[in-house]
Formats: structure tokens, C-alpha cells, sequence
């Protein structure tokens, strides 16, 4: 959550063909799931995409292709959020639309207190080293000094049970589509041994929901996997279109 489109800048280039990247942190209205299905359509345009996601953007690029089975060649699913039945985010996601109408007077508010510039890049930096294998990118971490960023990573927070439950719903009245998928699961910033069976077993499950789904676990990689190991999420991806015939 909250990662720009720079995050993939390390696996672009091992990508053959055209590429597209979609920038879900931009600025916008609050997050639900027929508006990123929206956003992947308007970009997909008249193409049939290999789709990669990563973290929560998983729940989008599922959605789109069970929406759109013709016009998707295949998942590449990196390190997936897990969705789970439980509550309906209901309040948080009105929480994440009133941030959202609310983001030039909270990030005024930010700025001027200074917050984001002296809390934002150390916080990154400190998830950083423990969903990755390295330390941040100056970059990346910089951008977290930006109190719209920062607000906008509140909002995906709080927009996100809701979109777990749209999936939910629409996995029960829509058919997997029978593309190929592979789902990549870290497991190395994973801390115990439960949570790791758990993690496993819940991506297991999710790539057996495909007809063409497979599982590809990283035993010592962690949870930035797109960042860390490009050279693997660019094998799976051209796997897929292989599989896809693409």
C-alpha cells in the first residue's frame, strides 16, 4: 500500500514487450473495487495484458480478470494480500472517502506541522528493512515525506476491508477465469512458524482456485519481492505468457 509506480522500476526493464504501469497511489477518489477495475480497463485498452500485482493490488487485478476473462492473458500475483471473511469495512471505507475530500486541508495541516518530512521517510525506511531485503531506496523513501502521500496511504488503509469484501462477493457469483496464474508467496519476514503454514496455505489456496494456477513459494524472500527479486517475478511473468500462448 501506498507504493508509486517506481516501486516496479527494477523489474520493467527485464520485461519484453510493451509495458504499462499503473500508478494506484496517484491521487483520486477513494478506492473501491469497480473503480481500480475501471483504471486497468482504461489502461489494458484494446490489449489482452499479462497482469501483475502486488500486496493489495491483487485484489484489483483478480477482480478485473473475473470481470473480463477475455480480455486478460494471465496473473502474475506477487505476494498477495489474503482475503478473509470478516468485517465489512463499511466504517473505514467511509472514513477513506471523507480523507479523501478532506486531503488539501489534511496535508496543509501536515506540512505545516512538519511531520511528514521529519516521521514519513524514517518510518518507510524502518518497513522497509523489514519487508525487504535491503535498505530503502532515497527515493522511494523520500516520497514519504509528502503529506499527500502520506494521506493517500491512510486512505488505501482504510478502503481496504471493503475491497476484500467486493471480492469476496463477486468470487461468488463469477467463475475463475482459466488463465494461467502464478502466485508468488514470501515467506521470509514472516516471524513464526504458524504464521508462516498459514501464509502458505491461504496463497495455496488461492492459486488452486485457478484452473491454471500454480504456486511459487520463496522460502527466504520477503514481503517486497517485486523490489528485492525482479529477476523472479519477470520468470513468472514469462511463464505465464508462455502458458498464455501471449
Amino acid at each position: 500500500m501506498g507504493e508509486g509506480a517506481d516501486t516496479w522500476d527494477r523489474l520493467v526493464p527485464l520485461l519484453v514487450g510493451a509495458v504499462t504501469v499503473l500508478d494506484r497511489a496517484a491521487g483520486g477518489p477513494a478506492p473501491t473495487l469497480a473503480g481500480e477495475v475501471a483504471r486497468i480497463a482504461a489502461l489494458a485498452d484494446d490489449r489482452d495484458p499479462v497482469l501483475v500485482a502486488h500486496s493489495a493490488g491483487a485484489l484489483a487485478a483478480e477482480a478485473y480478470a473475473r470481470l473480463h476473462p477475455g480480455r486478460v492473458a494471465g496473473l502474475v500475483l506477487v505476494d498477495p494480500s489474503v482475503v478473509r471473511p470478516g468485517t465489512t469495512g463499511r466504517l473505514r471505507a467511509a472514513t477513506a472517502r471523507l480523507l479523501t475530500a478532506g486531503t488539501p486541508v489534511l496535508a496543509g495541516a501536515l506540512d505545516r506541522a512538519g511531520l511528514p518530512g521529519r516521521l514519513g521517510p524514517w518510518a518507510w525506511r524502518r518497513a522497509a528493512r523489514r519487508m525487504g531485503e535491503g535498505p530503502a531506496d532515497p527515493v522511494h523513501a523520500a516520497a514519504y515525506g509528502q503529506p499527500t502521500v502520506l494521506v493517500r496511504l491512510a486512505v488505501e488503509w482504510l478502503a481496504h476491508p471493503a475491497l476484500a469484501v467486493e471480492l469476496l462477493l463477486l468470487r461468488e457469483r463469477t467463475a475463475a477465469p482459466t488463465v494461467p496464474v502464478r502466485v508468488l508467496t514470501a515467506l521470509g519476514d514472516v516471524a513464526s512458524a504458524r504464521g508462516r503454514v498459514a501464509w502458505r496455505t491461504a496463497h495455496a489456496r488461492l492459486a488452486e482456485s485457478f484452473s491454471a494456477g500454480r504456486q511459487e513459494v520463496l522460502r527466504d524472500a520477503r514481503h517486497l519481492v517485486h523490489r528485492d527479486r525482479p529477476e523472479v517475478v519477470a520468470a513468472a511473468v514469462t511463464a505465464v505468457g508462455r502458458d498464455s500462448g501471449s
